[in-house]
C-alpha cells in the first residue's frame, strides 16, 4: 500500500510538472501572438481597446478597487483641492486601471516604441541619461531604484538597447505560467531577469554587480523581506532594502529612474543622482527618504500612473512578522485601519 501510494505521489508530481511546462509554453505563445496582434492594429486603437479592458478588469476586481480607493483616500486626505469624496477616489481608481491596461498594450508594443536604435527611439525621451553613461565609464555598477509608475517596464530594455547592461530584481508572481509570461516580455534586448527572495539570488546580485552591471529594482511595494520603513504620503511604509544594503556597503553609485506617459505612446525617463555619505549609518534612511519624495512628488502629478491597489501601508514598523505572522493584517483590516487613519487625518 505504502508503494501504490508514493508512485501515485510521484505519478501526480509529474503530471503536475508536466502541466506547469505546458502552462508556461502556452503563456509565452500567447503573448508573442498578442504581440503579433499588436502590430497589425493602428496603435491608437489597440492602446485604447487595452485602455478599456484595464476598466473592465477594474470592474471585476472588487478587492483590489476597494484597496485603490481607500488608499487614495488616504494618501491625499487633508490636502486641498484633491480627491476629498469617495466618488473622486473611484474615478481615481478607475483611472489607474486604465492606465495599466494601456501599460500592458505599451508592453505589446515595445519593439516599435523602443525601435531598430533605442538611441533613437521615436516615442522615448530621457533626462540625465549622461548619468548613466558616466557610471558605466566610471567601470562600476550600480543601483536604479524605481517603482510601480508609468511603463516602467519599458526602462531596462530601453537602456539595454544602449548598450547599457541591466539585471531586474523582481517579484516571483504566484503562478507559473505568469512568471513565464513576464520573462519573456522582460527579456527583450537581453535584459537578465533576477527573482526576489530565490535562492542564490543574493550570489547572482553580487555576480551582476562584479559584471559592472545596472541593477533595476523597484522599492514601492509591502513584500515579505528584509525591509525598511521610510515617510510616504506622510506614513511609514515598508521597502525591501537588501539589494540597496549591498550597493552602500560597496559605496556603488544610486541613482532614481522614472518614466511618465506624456502621451499616447509618448514616454519620459527622469533620471537623478541620490548622492550619499558611504561612511554615514544613516544612509540608507536618507536614500529611501529620497526615493520615496521623488515618487511621491510624481504620483501626485500624475496620480493615475501608481498602481494603488498595492496595500503599501500593510506592514507596520516594529512587528516582527517573522514571528507573529497572526500580526499581519488581512485585507478587511488594512481597510478598516486606512478608514481610521484617514479620518484622523481630516480632522488634523
Amino acid at each position: 500500500m505504502i508503494k501504490i501510494s508514493r508512485n501515485k505521489q510521484m505519478n501526480r508530481r509529474v503530471r503536475d510538472s508536466g502541466a506547469d511546462a505546458t502552462n508556461n509554453r502556452a503563456a509565452v505563445l500567447g503573448i508573442r501572438l498578442l504581440r503579433l496582434l499588436a502590430r497589425t492594429l493602428p496603435p491608437r486603437i489597440f492602446l485604447g481597446a487595452c485602455a478599456a479592458a484595464g476598466s473592465i478588469a477594474g470592474m471585476v476586481s472588487k478587492r483590489e478597487s476597494r484597496i485603490a480607493a481607500s488608499q487614495i483616500a488616504f494618501a491625499f486626505a487633508g490636502c486641498k483641492n484633491a480627491f476629498h469624496t469617495d466618488k473622486q477616489c473611484r474615478a481615481l481608481a478607475r483611472a489607474s486601471f486604465r492606465h495599466i491596461g494601456r501599460f500592458a498594450g505599451e508592453c505589446l508594443l515595445i519593439d516599435r516604441l523602443l525601435g531598430e536604435q533605442p538611441s533613437n527611439a521615436p516615442y522615448i525621451t530621457v533626462s540625465g541619461q549622461d548619468i548613466v553613461e558616466e557610471i558605466l565609464h566610471s567601470g562600476q555598477g550600480a543601483l536604479a531604484l524605481s517603482g510601480h509608475f508609468g511603463c516602467f517596464e519599458l526602462q531596462p530594455p530601453y537602456f539595454a538597447g544602449l548598450g547599457i547592461p541591466a539585471t531586474v530584481i523582481a517579484r516571483s508572481p504566484n503562478y507559473g505560467w505568469l512568471a513565464a509570461a513576464v520573462n519573456d516580455l522582460r527579456s527583450y534586448n537581453g535584459v537578465e531577469l533576477l527573482w526576489r527572495g530565490k535562492e542564490h539570488s543574493v550570489k547572482t546580485l553580487y555576480r551582476a554587480l562584479k559584471q559592472q552591471r545596472i541593477i533595476c529594482t523597484l522599492l514601492d511595494q509591502d513584500v515579505n523581506l528584509d525591509n525598511h520603513f521610510a515617510p510616504f504620503f506622510g506614513e511609514g511604509a515598508a521597502s525591501p532594502v537588501v539589494p540597496l544594503r549591498i550597493a552602500l556597503a560597496h559605496k556603488l553609485p544610486v541613482v532614481t529612474s522614472f518614466i511618465i506617459r506624456k502621451d499616447v505612446l509618448h514616454h519620459h525617463i527622469v533620471i537623478e543622482r541620490v548622492p550619499y555619505d558611504g561612511s554615514d549609518p544613516q544612509a540608507l534612511e536618507y536614500v529611501l527618504n529620497c526615493y520615496n519624495q521623488r515618487l511621491e512628488a510624481l504620483i501626485r502629478q500624475y496620480p493615475e500612473q501608481w498602481l494603488w491597489w498595492h496595500r503599501r501601508w500593510r506592514r507596520r514598523p516594529g512587528i516582527d512578522y517573522e514571528a507573529h505572522p497572526e500580526l499581519l493584517r488581512s485585507t478587511n483590516d488594512y481597510l478598516a485601519w486606512l478608514v481610521e487613519r484617514t479620518a484622523e487625518r481630516v480632522a488634523a
